[in-house]
C-alpha cells in the first residue's frame, strides 16, 4: 500500500512539473499545486515558498486546476514524460 501511495504522489508531482512546463508564463501554478496537495502545506506556507501572498497562491492553484480541467491531466503528464525521455 505504501508503494502505491508513493507512486501516486510521484505521478501527481510529475503532473505539476508538466503543468509548469506547458505554462512558462505561470510556472508557479505547478509549484502551488505540488506544495499544497502533494506536500500538504497550508496556504500561508505555499505562499512563503513561492514568494507570493496567500491569496495569490490560492489564485495560482485555482488557475492551475482550471487549466488541468480544460486540457486534461494526461497532457501535463505527457509533457513531463517527454522531458524524462530526453525530448525537451
Amino acid at each position: 500500500m505504501a508503494d502505491e501511495y508513493r507512486q501516486r504522489i510521484e505521478d501527481a508531482r510529475n503532473t505539476c512539473r508538466g503543468l509548469s512546463l506547458l505554462n512558462p508564463h505561470n510556472p508557479q501554478w505547478g509549484d502551488a499545486l505540488e506544495l499544497r496537495y502533494c506536500d500538504g502545506l497550508e496556504w500561508s506556507r505555499v505562499a512563503a515558498a513561492t514568494f507570493v501572498s496567500p491569496s495569490s497562491a490560492i489564485r495560482h492553484s485555482s488557475a492551475a486546476l482550471d487549466w488541468l480541467d480544460k486540457n486534461g491531466l494526461a497532457v501535463a503528464r505527457e509533457a513531463w514524460a517527454e522531458v524524462v525521455r530526453g525530448g525537451a
